[in-house]
């Protein structure tokens, strides 16, 4: 019998789900305090707190990415299509190479914030199809079978053509 004082606590992470080896957990608290430290400061941030603030964003970017790419095909019409636009817009400026600029700090914390509330609310999800069984990714084409159809009386039947 379980002791219900001893039963794990609410936590506030979302395990991975991609089998990846990094086992790292997506932390619900840590990630919106770092992207709202860059979009609701109420100063310009000094050169070194930006550059900090970017090396954090960079990681919760990296965690986020693959971990919504997993979600995407189970959204829905229009939540999969921005998911979809978000990754995209997300992968495009990682390879642009942003800098710590105050705009480019500002882009990587709107991007995080993105794949962040993505990932958190994707909105009622697909069941996964399993895969078909027999080891192979392709339907069966085997014409159905016409067991159980009704057969028409002989008399009802169309005849061959004659040649």
């Amino acid at each position: 019998m379980a002791d219900a004082s001893r039963s794990e606590p609410a936590m506030t992470t979302t395990p991975r789900t991609t089998g990846a080896s990094c086992a790292a957990p997506v932390d619900a608290d840590t990630i919106p305090r770092t992207y709202e430290a860059v979009l609701f400061a109420a100063r310009p941030l000094p050169a070194g707190e930006r550059e900090h603030l970017v090396g954090l964003l960079h990681g919760h970017i990296q965690l986020l990415v693959p971990e919504l790419t997993v979600i995407v095909p189970r959204m829905r019409d229009e939540q999969r299509r921005t998911a979809a636009h978000v990754l995209a817009r997300t992968r495009h400026m990682l390879q642009a190479g942003l800098g710590t600029s105050a705009r480019d700090v500002f882009d990587l914390a709107t991007q995080c914030r993105a794949l962040f509330i993505l990932h958190q609310h994707p909105g009622p999800l697909l069941v996964p199809v399993p895969p078909p069984r027999g080891g192979h990714d392709r339907p069966d084409r085997r014409a159905p079978s016409r067991e159980g159809v009704p057969r028409l009386p002989a008399d009802r039947r169309p005849r061959p053509r004659d040649s």
